[in-house]
């Protein structure tokens, strides 16, 4: 009885092992001395027949398809046409739909993992890549047939909105700082105030005003790619806020015995000078005040009880702060 079987290969019944699409394989018979055969291949091409087996190219398409044979025996008889069903394989690479992200977030490019081995063109072998940049990225996969196919996935990087809104700042006495938004389709403010960031709901426009007070100021702003960007800025105390202690008492009791200006800790620009009343210098500063505040010497020695003149600058080019303190003995 006629035989058809794919050369070193299992035979199934009524199919044959899988085949790569675009592939090569070999088919074989057996039958009677001297028969020849008549092959016919669909789906395929016969490149080299020897009678008794043939070489077959097989589409690129992954398919099912036949190949039949019949035996020709010495007189001219004819064998039953023997029909096998031949899987032409070929890994189908579907990429997910979603191949765009925003500047600065990775993105998430992958595929059926039902495959046995993976190679994109960034070198990764894993099912899917996280990629920033914008550009073609490649992929090569095995099945478990060895079979191969590659494909190509373009990814788009949208640019975030710009959102500046500028260096932290003071805001003094009567003075406002007006905050815009230049960029992006919708946008919301928000304001801290020594705690977490609450939404403002009344101030949703593309400006906000700021008025004095210790506060951060957030923006949040979206554009027509859906992608989001956000600053903040903190907007800083002015030493007019506060209350500048003007008597000191520098006589060992342990009580008010220096003159401490204790917030200026949340003003690293500041300084300030102490002049006597003959306009002499007797105390500087720089940078912040010291924490353990001024004992009410000048170079080493003891001041005599009186009235000083100092100039305190906040150090952001607003006006200086001037004042007097008395040290008592």
């Amino acid at each position: 009885m006629l035989n058809l079987t794919q050369v070193a290969a299992q035979t199934l019944p009524n199919q044959l092992p899988e085949v790569c699409a675009g592939g090569k394989a070999r088919y074989a018979t057996s039958g009677l001395p001297g028969s020849i055969f008549d092959w016919n291949v669909i789906g395929g091409k016969i490149i080299v027949n020897y009678s008794d087996s043939i070489d077959v190219l097989w589409d690129s398409i992954p398919s099912i398809q036949k190949i039949s044979v019949i035996e020709k025996v010495k007189g001219g008889c004819l064998g039953d046409t023997m029909f096998a069903k031949v899987n032409i394989s070929g890994p189908k690479i579907e990429f997910n739909s979603d191949t765009t992200t925003c500047q600065g977030i990775a993105a998430s490019l992958h595929t059926n993992n039902s495959f046995e081995s993976f190679l994109w063109s960034t070198g990764d072998t894993l099912p899917e890549i996280n990629p920033l940049t914008e550009g073609w990225y490649k992929l090569n996969v095995k099945n478990l047939y060895g079979c191969v196919a590659s494909d190509s996935v373009h990814l788009t990087v949208f640019p975030k909105p710009i959102v500046r809104l500028g260096i932290d700042a003071a805001v003094c006495d009567n003075d406002v700082l007006m905050l815009e938004n230049k960029d992006g389709l919708a946008f919301k403010w928000f304001v801290s105030e020594n705690g977490p960031f609450e939404l403002i709901s009344a101030e949703s426009g593309s400006s906000y005003k700021v008025t004095r007070g210790r506060k951060e100021i957030a923006l949040e702003v979206w554009n027509g790619y859906g992608c989001v960007n956000s600053d903040t800025i903190k907007i800083l105390a002015c030493l007019t806020d506060y209350k500048i202690p003007n008597t000191f008492t520098p006589n060992g009791d342990g009580d008010n015995d220096a003159w401490r200006i204790n917030y200026l800790k949340d003003f690293p620009n500041a300084s300030i000078e102490v002049f006597d009343r003959w306009g002499r210098k007797v105390f500087e500063s720089k940078n912040g005040f010291p924490s353990e505040g001024w004992d009410g010497t000048s170079r080493g020695k003891e001041l005599p009880m009186d009235s000083y003149y100092y100039i305190l600058k906040q150090g952001d080019g607003s006006d200086p702060i001037p004042g007097n303190v008395t040290i008592v003995r």
